[in-house]
C-alpha cells in the first residue's frame, strides 16, 4: 500500500526550523523498517506509545510498510490505561519514548526512543490470532491495520480493527472530494497524528498525494498565522478549540492585515461547531468552516471541504453503503465484517453472514441535494422518570448563563430514585452561582423535570482529542459510578 508519494527531494514536512523532504522521511522509514525486520516483528503487531512527532509518523509508515499491525496510545492515558489497551491488543514490539517530560507538547520533530521485544511471545502470538477477525488466507489486503480504541466518550472503550484493504478505499475516495489537498496542498494540521482525523485524514493522506504536512510546535493564535501567510497553507484540519483559538488571533488584526491574509480551507471534525464560531468566520472573516463526519470504525463517513451546505457534514461517502433507519432516523453503514474486537450493540449481523450493519448511534436529515445533517444522537435520549430527555438541551440551556464558560449533562443511578440528571460546570471569570439559583434559572428554559438534581463545579470538561465530550471520564474523576450516558 503506498504510503509516500515518492521518495523525491521535495519538501514533504515542515515543524518549526525542521523541514523534512521525501527522500528524508524515506530514509527515516527505512531505518526503522530495518529495525522491526532485526527484532522479527514484520507481519505482527506493534504497540506505539509515542508522543505526537515525526518520529511517530516514520514509526507508523514502517510498521504498515512491513504488513505490521499497530496501536498508538494516547499520551493522555493513565498507566493503568495503557496496560488495559496493552492486555487487549496483545503487541509483540513495543515503542516507547525513553523521556517522559514534554511529552503533550502540540508537536516535535524527533522524540528518542527504545524498542521493547516483549516476553510471552508465543501467548500474545495466540491473543493476537484472537482478535485478527479479518485475516482471510493471509491475504496483504484484508490483513489487520490498525487497532483503534473509541475515546470511551458515553461509555467503555470499544476496540476497533481496521484492515488495509478499508484505508485504501478510504484514501482512494478522499482523493475524488471536491476541495481535497492534492500535490500542490500546504496542509496545516492542528490535530494530534495519534487520532485517525489527524493521521488519516491529515497527514498520510496529503503525503499519498504529495503535498505538504505542516504541524505547528505551540498552539499560539499568533504563530498558526504567521505560519498560514509565511507557507501559503491551503487546507487547515482542526476542532472547535484550534478554531475559537484562532479567531482569537484574527480579530487582532487590523482590516488591512486581515484582507491580506488568505484563509485556507478549513476542515472541522469531532462533533457539530457552535453556530456562534461559524457565525464569526463567516460574517468578520469571509471565510466559511467545512465538516468532516467519520467513525473510527469506518474513517470518513462524509465530508464538505467547500462548506458548500452551511451547517452539513456533506454527502456521504460513495465508498460506503450507507443509508437513514426508519425507526430512529440514525445513520447506519453496511460493511462485510465486524469492526469490533468483543460483541457490541450497535453491531447488527446479518443471520448467518459475517456481514452486517454498523449503527453509527448518529441521528442525521438527508435533504434533497444529498447532504447529511447531524440531528442528534441516540445515546443523548435518556428516560427520567419515564419522560425522555435530551442531555444536550440541557447543556444548551446552561450555556445561556453568562457566568458558565461549558459543561456537561449526564445521568447517575440513584439506589432510591433511579436514574438522575446531574450537570458538571465550568465557571468563567464572572464567578461561581449557587447550584439552586441556577436551577430556578433553568427553569425559564427547562420543564422540571429536566433540571438537573445535583449540580456540580469541575475544573474542566475532558474532550477527546476530536473535541469529543468524555462523559464517562468525567463521571470517573469525580468518583461517581454507572451513568446511562
Amino acid at each position: 500500500m503506498r504510503l509516500l508519494a515518492d521518495s523525491s527531494e521535495r519538501l514533504a514536512i515542515v515543524c518549526g526550523n525542521v523541514h523534512m523532504t521525501y527522500a528524508q522521511l524515506a530514509e527515516g522509514v527505512a531505518d526503522k523498517c530495518k529495525l522491526l525486520r532485526q527484532a522479527d516483528a514484520a507481519s505482527k503487531r506493534v504497540l506505539l506509545d509515542l508522543p505526537d512527532s515525526v518520529t511517530l509518523l516514520e514509526w507508523v509508515i514502517a510498521a504498515w510498510q512491513m504488513q505490521c499491525c499497530i496501536t498508538i496510545l494516547d499520551q493522555r492515558l493513565t498507566e493503568l490505561d495503557k496496560e488495559e489497551r496493552m492486555s487487549q491488543f496483545a503487541p509483540h514490539v513495543r515503542i516507547a519514548a525513553v523521556a517522559t517530560e514534554n511529552r503533550m507538547l502540540s508537536f516535535q520533530p524527533a522524540v528518542e526512543w527504545e524498542l521493547q521485544r516483549l516476553p510471552s511471545l508465543a501467548e500474545r502470538e495466540c491473543a493476537a490470532a484472537e482478535v485478527n477477525t479479518q485475516a482471510e488466507g493471509g491475504a496483504a489486503a484484508s490483513k489487520e491495520a490498525i487497532v483503534l480504541f473509541s475515546s470511551g466518550s458515553t461509555a467503555m472503550p470499544k476496540a476497533i480493527v481496521r484492515n488495509f484493504a478499508s484505508l485504501a478505499a478510504e484514501w482512494s475516495q478522499y482523493s475524488l472530494e471536491p476541495g481535497a489537498p492534492d500535490d500542490t496542498s500546504v496542509t496545516y494540521c492542528l490535530v494530534p497524528i495519534s487520532h485517525a482525523f489527524g493521521l488519516l485524514s491529515a497527514t498520510l493522506f496529503t503525503l499519498r498525494q504529495g503535498g505538504i504536512v505542516l504541524f505547528p510546535t505551540s498552539l499560539q493564535a499568533n504563530e498558526l498565522i504567521t505560519s498560514m501567510q509565511l507557507w501559503n497553507v491551503t487546507h487547515l484540519y482542526g476542532v472547535a478549540f484550534h478554531y475559537q483559538l484562532l479567531a482569537h488571533g484574527l480579530e487582532q488584526l487590523d482590516q488591512e492585515e486581515l484582507q491580506s491574509l488568505q484563509l485556507p480551507l478549513m476542515l472541522s471534525s469531532g462533533g457539530s461547531l457552535p453556530p456562534e464560531l461559524t457565525d464569526i468566520y463567516r460574517n468578520q472573516f469571509g471565510q466559511a468552516i467545512g465538516q468532516q463526519y467519520g467513525m473510527s470504525e469506518v474513517g470518513y463517513i462524509a465530508v464538505d471541504f467547500l462548506a458548500n451546505a452551511p451547517g452539513s457534514v456533506g454527502k456521504p461517502a460513495s465508498h460506503l453503503k450507507g443509508e437513514k433507519r426508519t425507526e430512529d432516523g440514525q445513520w447506519m453503514i453496511h460493511l462485510d465484517f465486524c469492526p469490533y474486537v468483543e460483541s457490541q450493540h450497535n453491531w447488527l449481523t446479518e443471520h448467518g453472514s459475517a456481514s452486517g450493519w454498523l449503527l453509527t448511534e448518529d441521528q442525521v436529515e438527508l435533504n434533497e441535494q444529498g447532504y447529511l445533517y447531524m440531528k442528534g444522537r441516540t445515546n443523548d435520549e435518556v428516560s427520567i422518570g419515564g419522560l425522555k430527555v435530551r442531555l444536550q438541551e440541557i447543556e444548551q440551556a446552561a450555556l445561556r448563563h453568562d457566568h458558565i464558560e461549558a459543561c456537561c449533562a449526564v445521568t447517575v443511578q440513584h439506589s432510591s430514585i433511579g436514574q438522575a440528571l446531574h450537570l458538571f460546570v465550568v465557571w468563567n471569570d464572572l464567578g461561581k452561582v449557587r447550584a439552586s439559583a441556577l436551577q430556578q434559572w433553568l427553569r425559564t428554559y427547562l420543564s422540571d423535570y429536566k433540571i438537573p438534581k445535583q449540580i456540580q463545579t469541575v475544573e474542566r470538561i475532558p474532550r477527546s482529542a476530536a473535541g469529543k465530550v468524555l462523559r464517562s471520564q468525567l463521571l470517573k474523576e469525580c468518583s461517581y459510578g454507572s451513568t446511562g450516558a
